[in-house]
This record gives C-alpha cells, structure tokens and sequence, in this order.
C-alpha cells in the first residue's frame, strides 16, 4: 500500500512543477515588464485549493505517525512542518499582492518578484526536502496500519487540475497552462513537464 500512497505523493510533485515553471517565468518577467497577473492569481488560488487543503494535510497525518514510530526524525517533521505553514502563508500574501495589482492598488513589482521567486524557491526545497528525507522515512519506519489508518481517516478528493473530467475554472487554468507551455500537461497517471526537460 505505501508503494501506491507515495508513488501518488510523488506524482502530486511533479504535477506541480509545470505550474512552478510557469510562477517563475512569470516573476522573472516583473524585472522589465508587467507579468500575466491573472494568470499567475489563478495558479496560486489552485496551490491554495488543492495541496494546500489536501496534499499537505494528508503530508501530516503521516508525519505524526512517523514521530511515534522516529523520535529521532523530529528535526525534519518540523522542518517539513515550518515549510507546509511558509507555503500556505506565503500563497495568501502573493495572492492579495496580486489582487491589488489587479483591482488598480500600486504595488511594488520589485517586491512581488522577490517575493514570488522565493514562493517557488521555497516550493522547490519543499520537494527535495520530502523526496529524499521524508519518503523514505515514512516508507522504512511506518507499519501497514500506519498507511492504513491514514489512508482511511483523512478524505482525500482528486486533484481537480489533473483530472481529465474537470470542468469549469480548472478545465480554463488548464487550458491557460497549456497555451503558456505550448504543449499538454501531463494526463492524470503521469508526470513529465516538457517544459522543464527542455532547460
């Protein structure tokens, strides 16, 4: 059962990194002209609605198992913690920073890319962090009911940018994403960015 919880996890990383991509790309443009705000909103709303209240809910739940079963892991579930906490925190300030702008507020835009390079500067560690700490940590120490009560206790919904049934503001974002990378995001299943692997 862990292969497939974490196999998810990990798919869960690489789904979000064309979106990363994109924050980055965006930002970078604010050092001589005004970057895609809506675009940019809508990708941060999204991090706040899925990951946000899913994907690093259910981080934690298996975090609090491996401190019972790892005291000695306390170092990094608190660093993980600390991360889940910034990114939430963080992606409210961007996006109010980015509904000013939007709704004619001046703000600064030297600010709002510092800001928003350190968002997916920030991200990115996160990932690392978890793949080559946490993961396999939870795989070696967590017993299977560990993975089961997890699994059973928290509700999980699909991750509604990838699902191939989605409709609505998520079937827009994704057709926004993909006309920004000039090629289809990954289906549900998988997780190549073709963006990514160009640089």
């Amino acid at each position: 059962m862990h292969d497939q919880i974490l196999h998810r996890l990990r798919q869960d990383h690489r789904n979000i990194e064309p979106l990363l991509c994109i924050l980055n790309r965006q930002f970078q443009r604010l050092a001589f002209e005004a970057a895609d705000y809506e675009l940019v909103e809508r990708i941060l709303i999204y991090l706040a609605d899925y990951p946000d209240r899913y994907h690093h809910p259910f981080e934690e739940l298996l975090m609090e198992r491996l401190r019972v079963r790892r005291p000695e892991a306390s170092e990094t579930l608190i660093t993980i913690h600390e991360h889940h906490v910034q990114l939430a925190s963080e992606g409210v300030r961007l996006q109010q920073m980015l509904h000013d702008i939007i709704v004619g507020t001046p703000v600064s835009r030297e600010l709002l890319r510092a800001r928003g390079q350190g968002y997916v500067s920030l991200y990115r560690q996160h990932f690392r962090d978890e793949e080559c700490s946490l993961f396999p940590r939870l795989a070696e120490a967590l017993t299977p009911a560990d993975w089961l009560q997890v699994t059973t206790t928290f509700q999980w919904c699909l991750n509604p940018l990838f699902d191939d049934t989605s409709t609505g503001v998520y079937r827009d974002l994704r057709d926004r994403i993909e006309l920004e990378l000039r090629t289809p995001l990954p289906a549900a299943g998988t997780g190549y960015c073709p963006h990514c692997a160009e640089g």
